[in-house]
């Protein structure tokens, strides 16, 4: 089917990018008024697979089954870049926080890093094919990723330099994550996950028997305050991990089978999905499980809070999506299109709308 991905709010949230199955256009939206800013009609000649808002919410860059990365101008819908210089499809593209840089990976298994305004490739390394993790540091100084030999190495943003090399692991590397102070990094490789302090290098702890389902990225998470690590483990419970002293506080029996993991902002709740038709909202203090959301007749394929966090919202293949109160559970209200399919859900940045992702095509904004 064709189904509508990559879409993207711009960080002030004024603006929603869309793409539409195989078309290779992109659609900026107005989210105050939902009319079309621009849509620009990319000469891509394959999927975009992913894209990305500038962070000063003027550009969009794209990245193309093609091989190719472009960033268009929002306001005119003109090409201003083409990034050339991968062999295999381009999977995914990132801003460094002041805008300088881009960095692309490709199932090629090189990554790159370009300037943003002439489109130089400045930097370019190899990678594992079909590479999960490359991460920038929340202040762009550096940025992580995955070694070809097991290692997960922080590179300085301008000279490519190493500055860190964290080795320990023993297999590809599937997911890297930075805590929101950058101060540590965590990376799960199979059915183990390690946490490193940034500054001194050193590992912090090593997790054993996590979870080691397809697509490692939905099965470890940090919370805000970079304190907490939540980990899904193989006896399907959520083990909390205190950071400093590398501690295994205490687990949650949360939903059998987990796909998906996420703390909530203020750092109190954890969600976990099945991937099917379950979601479970779990409070940390005291440790008990919140309430189960049910009554869906299709898989749940996506779940988002708030930005203030008090509020959950879930979408599922059914049709459906709901919103709840995060701390009670009750349902406020639900989001019904049918012959919708819906895969994913997010809020905008200032919490005014969800946008829902569909794999039957049109992405649906509601208030």
């Amino acid at each position: 089917p064709n189904a509508t991905h990559a879409t993207a709010f711009s960080p002030d949230g004024i603006h929603l990018a869309t793409v539409y199955g195989n078309t290779q256009i992109v659609t900026i939206w107005d989210v105050a008024t939902w009319q079309e800013v621009t849509t620009i009609q990319t000469d891509h000649e394959s999927l975009i697979y992913n894209q990305v808002f500038s962070p000063d919410g003027t550009r969009i860059a794209t990245a193309s089954t093609d091989g190719t990365a472009k960033v268009w101008d929002i306001a005119t819908g003109e090409l201003i870049l083409t990034l050339s210089g991968h062999s295999d499809w381009v999977t995914l593209i990132d801003y460094s926080l002041d805008g300088t840089r881009l960095a692309t990976e490709s199932d090629d298994g090189t990554v790159k890093i370009w300037d943003s305004e002439t489109g130089q490739e400045l930097l370019s390394f190899s990678a594992p094919a079909f590479n999960n993790g490359i991460a920038f540091s929340p202040d762009g100084a550096t940025f992580a990723m995955s070694g070809t030999d097991y290692t997960v190495n922080i590179r300085n943003t301008i000279s490519g330099e190493v500055v860190r090399s964290l080795s320990g692991h023993k297999r590809e590397i599937s997911n890297i994550k930075y805590s929101s102070d950058g101060r540590f990094i965590a990376a799960d490789a199979g059915s183990v996950a390690k946490v490193w302090d940034v500054a001194s290098g050193q590992e912090i702890f090593t997790v054993s028997g996590v979870s080691a389902g397809v697509g490692g990225a939905y099965y470890i998470d940090f919370s805000q305050d970079g304190n907490l690590l939540a980990v899904v483990h193989a006896d399907g419970k959520v083990h909390l991990w205190d950071i400093l002293s590398g501690q295994d506080l205490r687990s949650l029996v949360c939903t059998s089978n987990i796909a998906e993991i996420l703390f909530s902002p203020n750092g109190d709740q954890i969600v976990t999905s099945d991937g099917r038709s379950i979601v479970q909202v779990c409070t940390l203090a005291p440790n008990k499980e919140l309430y189960t959301i049910s009554g869906y007749t299709d898989r749940v394929y996506g779940v988002a809070f708030s930005p203030d966090g008090t509020q959950l919202a879930t979408a599922s293949r059914d049709g459906t999506a709901k919103v709840l109160d995060a701390t009670t559970g009750q349902e406020l209200f639900s989001l019904v299109s049918e012959g919708d399919r819906f895969y994913d859900i997010a809020y905008s940045p200032d919490g005014n709308r969800l946008v829902t992702a569909n794999f039957n095509g049109t992405p649906k904004v509601w208030d």
